[in-house]
């Protein structure tokens, strides 16, 4: 398989998505995690260039830049899925420990002993873990609107874990073709496969950026912006769904009114901020004290 040929098609499509990612930032459509997500576009195009020069540069410089510029890109899109979901990303110690080990890995197989199956063996379990731990953070629960793409990225990156470590393991069993411009059958289709699943998963990463602004959007439009509670309009639209929902005869609905004694005094003796703070303070609490099935308005 030429290799060539590969990599400029797969250029072509990171430089379209690095294009698009600029004409959303220029649409002023505020996205979640898309400067994360563009910064691995180009550690990814980084990535590429330097497979392409491999066999006209110095061995060291175009291996460690190319294959680190591969971890970077995948750990930008960790950071990137982490800002979408509005989650901290407890990546720069993970990262702070990996990155240096595995650079280290790449300049050993590169200077003290020029092997092309250790390089693979360093950037297949490098990439795994750095994966690994993204497969963590979206195995977390996520929101009603994020279900779905949440499900989808988690179902990908173990696919591509499993990949890199076949990759790896297929390296033991079968010497990979020294050629660097004309890959073996075997290493060509495993490096087409991983260049697809990871254009996946930028592309899920930005559809689950997409989803959670639009649950960002909708949970600012169903609640009130004071107290956090559903609104008014939102509460009579989930008790009209319930009342008209079947009975079955084993779910009972209960309506619940609170009143706040001398509420008005309060307001009238202290001005309406401590109001607003008496209100914010009872929400909590309410929000502390009931089921998660339950409603609050």
């Amino acid at each position: 398989m030429p290799m060539q040929e590969m990599l400029i098609g797969f250029m072509m499509l990171l430089a379209l998505a690095l294009a698009g990612s600029f004409v959303i930032k220029t649409r002023s459509l505020r996205l979640a995690g898309m400067p994360e997500l563009r910064w691995a576009i180009l550690a990814s195009l980084a990535a590429l260039v330097c497979m392409a020069l491999r066999g006209r540069g110095p061995l060291v410089a175009v291996a460690v830049c190319g294959d680190s510029a591969i971890l970077l890109g995948f750990a930008f899109l960790h950071l990137s899925l982490a800002r979408s979901l509005d989650r901290p990303p407890r990546l720069f110690l993970f990262l702070g420990t990996l990155l240096p080990a595995y650079i280290a890995g790449l300049v050993y197989f590169s200077v003290a002993q020029n092997s092309l199956d250790g390089r693979i063996g360093v950037t297949s379990i490098g990439i795994a873990l750095m994966l690994a731990w993204t497969v963590r953070l979206a195995a977390q629960p996520a929101k009603p609107g994020l279900l779905v793409p949440m499900r989808w990225m988690y179902r990908l990156l173990l696919f591509l874990v499993v990949l890199r470590i076949a990759r790896f393991a297929l390296t033991l069993v079968f010497d990979p073709s020294p050629n660097l411009h004309v890959l073996d059958p075997l290493q060509g289709f495993l490096i087409y496969i991983a260049l697809l699943g990871s254009i996946a998963q930028a592309a899920g990463t930005f559809w689950i950026s997409i989803c959670s602004q639009q649950e960002h959007d909708r949970v600012r439009a169903d609640t009130d912006g004071l107290t956090g509670l559903l609104n008014r309009r939102a509460f009579e639209e989930l008790l009209e769904k319930q009342l008209n929902r079947p009975s079955s005869g084993a779910i009972e609905l209960s309506l619940l009114l609170v009143d706040l004694d001398n509420f008005k005094s309060m307001n009238d003796e202290f001005g309406h901020l401590a109001g607003d703070t008496v209100l914010r303070k009872v929400s909590g609490v309410l929000r502390r004290s009931v089921r998660s099935a339950d409603a609050l308005a």
